[in-house]
């Protein structure tokens, strides 16, 4: 089962949910907004402090937090109705 992080950098709290070809890590910020830094992934991977699993639909797979639900690939919020019932 694929998993995304949740990390502790820079005194915040991001969801690292995938690492790009240059190994850099792309994150989301608590409001959901992509963070513009990309930081290297071998800098943060000791800050992981919680994994959360990721649901597979339709060739997709998605992560819930508090304030919605995202792509595991993209880190896009997910608006459709038939991948947000997964988590209801």
């Amino acid at each position: 089962m694929k998993r995304v992080s949740v990390v502790k950098y820079k005194g915040q709290y991001f969801v690292w949910y995938r690492t790009n070809k240059a190994g850099k890590a792309q994150l989301i910020d608590a409001e959901g907004k992509k963070y513009t830094g990309t930081p290297h992934a071998k800098s943060i991977k000791d800050s992981v402090v919680k994994l959360i699993d990721c649901k597979q639909f339709n060739n997709g797979s998605y992560f819930k937090t508090k304030i919605g639900v995202f792509s595991c690939q993209t880190g896009n919020r997910i608006l459709d109705e038939g991948i947000l019932k997964l988590f209801r």
